[in-house]
């Protein structure tokens, strides 16, 4: 149960009103074990009014796409008129379930508004109900946004209801829908309600939800060409392109088409998805939109109110303003649909990767004040509903302090002061950056430069920025120059006592470039470690009494299982997993820590440091002490499309699984040994893409943005035994694991081929839970991708095998590991071809070398589709045989570095690498190799061929 005193009140006044009735929350019922699955042979549909003409013809297409041969689904005006006429026949063989969502007739009755608006804002009831034998119902409210973050917003929030459109998605997934890729719904094979032995001696069951955060937000980063890029751009594909027939071609591959068809992302045509295809690729900006809309339905079916995204711009790109603006206002009119707080990231003075930045600080203040209140107009009148920036001039350089705060201030008082919106500014991680003339009020140090907002305006929120897997008090073995985030924590808390502005926890889900979605590496460990740092901070808001809104999570791309970390994150907004008992015990357990002075735990010397205070705080105080358990809870979400009986052995893996990526990625234990260096032997460096912008800041002696590791060149390290010990750990347990997935895999195939076989005719037997070709594709989504994490651990321990200094006298067995690691590279390659068939968009646009509008020349997902980080770790190893040839860190460069930084360069300083290149000698041996750092090559890499 959440704590909520509003929830608190409205479950006693539901077990008063309801004596009957057996109440619960949707993540407590999903986690039950179900002993009757209800199916039903005629089911009447009822959609109320509140919840708007466009959401109500999606709720129709669902429910009434699931008619068949023997279940009918009909929607009808009133649904109280159906139960009246069959009342009186309960003797008829066919079980019949009416379904009222929103302000429909049986809802009003059910879910009377007295009782309703005793709940907090956007919270929704849903009653299910045993009328006769065979006659059953399923009601659904709730309430509109919360008016606190609706203030003068472009839509009108009463009239589109988002805890009755909630409260309609929630009952969908009663009835066996899922909604996990945000770019595809599961549909059941039919419409089914799994209730358990409560059940038995009442007629009815309510379930009382409420939202423990006002604020939960979704960041898509769209400076990186993901899913989405264009389209919230405002731009077709390509670019600048002229747009005939052939774009039509595509269409009947897309979103659009397959959910007209109501089709899965498997039965897609697969010359959608051929790497060998010559078709010239486009896609128009209106066949495009229906993605968006998607990801809006994912959003609130899963708990969100707030989407926003990064807007780009470039010098380079004309006027394209117009067109853009009215794309603008459909996308932001379209979440108004389904009551979405739309919002627009835009950087003050942030230069780098295309950012449409505000000002030119070259520029008279008053001109750059000016420029801001401009930019601010705009993006309102396009309609958006809140705004939030970037500080610095990027992640890692700053304009003079005094400059930043002025402009700060500037936005944040004329967003609420002027327009009477939401305004809020990353607060990056990145470290270094200090202001001499500004002292930090905890200590009196040298303010970081990314803390500032606590001397400005106080409408401006702030969005404390933690990246990577990492919890806030996980060692990150010196990701972007840091030991953990637990700095970023305190000053979370810090500015949350104060009380002065709004604070949203951001944290993400994935890492694009480099660490992980585009290597790929399979890590429901994000979706883990973000519930964990909502459930602390819950916790401790309870315990010391500071304010803070919810979250925005910084989300970075959905394919190779990444949806599942979204899909428990943003669930972990709706409901972290409070309860009032923990909570006294959190208090108790710091109090007596304090008190005593000093903690029931042995200091462990050694070269990664010693346990804190806070670290056994963590592994022994509740409620951390049982963080995999309420993370085993939230993937049921995922896994009850399996039916009771796979379920909790598929929930088991997950969790297992994490626990091992703990232990092996993060903390690098072998057989629970203390690592002996975590800044150089964290398990996920090994794993990690590395390229040109991370060997070189390196080499430079700069601190860059994931942890180091001992290089495949460094083998006479002192950690290098420890390397290969770890590797061998890390291959034998994802080999492991990776097996029972696929025996689970099997298992369930089985399963669903044998149902193939006896329902196709006749109607199946009630106890049986039906499984169908959707839960499958999903499931060997998630086995394929964790075979993928195993086989990179592969490749890694046989190139560092390959250049033990232990081999140097026997060149065969070099060249036989080094074969291996090809053969493996080739088992990775079929992998992902076959993958390539079922992404939910065309392959080209997430996945081939291609000009969009970032500043990088391909999809997020052709580092994937070439597998550019194996082959570049290939091509190192294999060239370290060679005693006379050493490859620079601007080998196999792929990115424009003066584009990314400032946004301009590319094509000279591309012509500069052609004439180096072609017309000096040995231009391709270090150090001439250096120039290519300068750009990528005109023409994809093609591997092994470029090696």
């Amino acid at each position: 149960m959440v704590v909520n005193l509003g929830l608190v009140f409205a479950l006693l006044f539901a077990l008063i009103g309801r004596i009957s009735a057996q109440v619960y929350t949707l993540d407590d019922y999903r986690s039950l074990d179900f002993v009757e699955l209800l199916v039903f042979d005629k089911v009447y549909v009822e959609i109320g009014s509140n919840i708007g003409p466009y959401v109500k013809r999606r709720l129709r297409k669902h429910l009434t796409s699931l008619s068949s041969n023997f279940q009918k689904v009909e929607v009808v005006d009133e649904v109280k008129q159906v139960l009246n006429r069959r009342s009186d026949q309960s003797t008829s063989e066919n079980r019949i379930l009416t379904v009222s969502l929103g302000n429909g007739t049986q809802s009003l009755e059910d879910i009377p508004s007295s009782e309703l608006t005793t709940l907090p804002w956007e919270s929704y009831t849903i009653v299910f109900k045993q009328h006769e034998s065979n006659i059953f119902s399923l009601s659904a409210n709730g309430l509109p946004l919360d008016p606190s973050i609706r203030k003068n917003i472009s839509f009108n929030a009463l009239a589109v209801n988002y805890g009755a459109i909630a409260g309609s998605y929630a009952v969908l997934e009663l009835l066996g829908f899922a909604f996990l890729h945000p770019l595809e719904p599961y549909y059941p094979p039919e419409l089914r309600f799994s209730r358990n032995t409560d059940f038995n001696n009442r007629s009815e069951i309510v379930f009382l939800e409420t939202p423990y955060w006002p604020q939960r937000a979704f960041h898509l980063h769209t400076q990186h060409p993901l899913e989405l890029t264009e389209v919230l751009q405002g731009h077709d594909i390509p670019q600048f392109g002229k747009h005939g027939a052939e774009c039509r071609e595509f269409s009947e591959y897309s979103t659009a088409y397959r959910r007209d068809q109501n089709l899965s992302f498997s039965s897609r045509h697969t010359a959608n998805t051929s790497s060998t295809t010559t078709t010239p690729y486009c896609e128009r900006w209106e066949d495009m939109l229906i993605d968006v809309d998607s990801f809006y339905e994912w959003s609130i079916a899963n708990g969100l109110n707030m989407i926003e995204w990064l807007l780009l711009d470039n010098f380079k790109w004309g006027d394209e303003l117009t067109t853009r603006f009215y794309r603008f206002k459909r996308l932001t009119q379209l979440g108004h649909q389904y009551s979405l707080l739309i919002g627009a990231d835009v950087p003050i003075g942030n230069i780098q990767q295309h950012g449409w930045y505000m000002v030119n600080v070259r520029l008279p203040i008053q001109e750059q004040k000016q420029q801001i209140k401009d930019r601010i107009d705009w993006i309102f009148h396009s309609g958006f509903d809140f705004l939030t920036t970037e500080s610095g001039l990027s992640e890692f350089t700053h304009p003079e302090c005094d400059l930043m705060i002025d402009l700060f201030n500037t936005f944040a008082s004329y967003i609420n002061e002027t327009w009477s919106r939401q305004s809020a500014v990353k607060v990056h991680c990145s470290t270094g950056q200090y202001c001499s003339d500004y002292l930090d009020p905890r200590n009196g140090d040298p303010m970081n430069f990314n803390f500032l907002p606590t001397f400005t305006h106080p409408g401006l929120g702030i969005l404390p920025h933690t990246v990577q897997m990492y919890s806030f008090d996980d060692p990150t073995a010196g990701s972007y120059g840091n030991n953990n985030f637990t700095y970023m924590e305190d000053y979370l808390v810090f500015e949350g006592k104060l009380k002065k502005r709004n604070i949203l926890y951001y944290g993400e889900t994935s890492y694009w470039v480099n660490v992980d979605i585009d290597v790929p590496l399979f890590l429901p460990i994000y979706g883990q470690r973000r519930i964990k740092d909502l459930r602390k901070i819950a916790y401790r808001k309870n315990v010391e009494n500071f304010h803070i809104s919810g979250q925005m999570n910084f989300d970075s791309g959905w394919e190779y299982g990444y949806w599942l970390n979204d899909v428990v994150t943003a669930r972990g907004s709706w409901n972290p997993h409070i309860n009032s008992e923990k909570i006294e015990l959190y208090r108790q357990c710091m109090n007596n820590i304090e008190d005593e002075g000093t903690t029931p735990f042995e200091q462990e010397e050694d070269r990664a440091g010693k346990r804190t205070k806070a670290q056994w705080k963590e592994k022994n105080c509740p409620p951390f002490s049982d963080e995999y358990d309420e993370y085993h809870s939230m993937l049921r979400i995922f896994s009850n499309i399996y039916g009771p009986k796979y379920a909790l052995p598929l929930t088991d893996l997950i969790t297992q699984l994490t626990k091992l990526q703990s232990n092996l990625l993060i903390h690098s234990y072998i057989r629970n040994r203390p690592n002996p260096n975590l800044k150089k032997l964290s398990g996920i460096a090994y794993l990690s893409g590395i390229d040109t912008w991370v060997e070189l800041p390196r080499q430079l002696g700069l601190s860059f943005t994931q942890p180091d590791k001992v290089h495949l060149y460094e083998s006479d390290d002192i950690d290098w035994p420890y390397v290969l010990e770890l590797l061998q750990e890390m291959e034998e347990e994802f080999e492991k694991i990776s097996e029972e997935f696929h025996l689970l895999l099997y298992t369930i195939q089985e399963d669903y081929n044998h149902q193939q076989q006896t329902t196709t005719l006749t109607r199946r037997s009630e106890e049986q839970f039906l499984l169908n070709q959707q839960a499958i594709d999903y499931l060997e989504e998630i086995i394929d991708s964790m075979q993928l994490l195993y086989l990179r651990t592969k490749q890694v321990h046989l190139l560092y095998q390959s250049n033990d200094a232990d081999l140097s006298y026997e060149s065969k067995r070099r060249k036989s590991l080094l074969q291996q690691s090809r053969d493996v590279i080739e088992e990775a390659k079929n992998i992902v071809q076959r993958r390539e068939q079922y992404y939910r968009v065309p392959w080209q646009r997430i996945a081939s070398w291609r000009e969009n509008p970032t500043v990088y020349r391909f999809g997020y997902l052709w580092a994937v589709h070439s597998l550019y980080y194996w082959w570049r770790d290939q091509g190192i190893a294999e060239t370290l045989t060679k005693t006379f040839k050493r490859h620079s860190p601007c080998y196999l460069n792929r990115m424009d570095s003066t584009e990314v930084a400032v946004g301009w360069g590319k094509y000279t300083l591309e012509w500069i690498r052609y004439f180096v290149t072609n017309y000096t000698p040995f231009a391709s041996v270090f150090p001439l190799e250096i120039v290519n750092c300068l750009t990528p090559p005109s023409h994809e890499y093609q591997f092994p061929r470029d090696l």
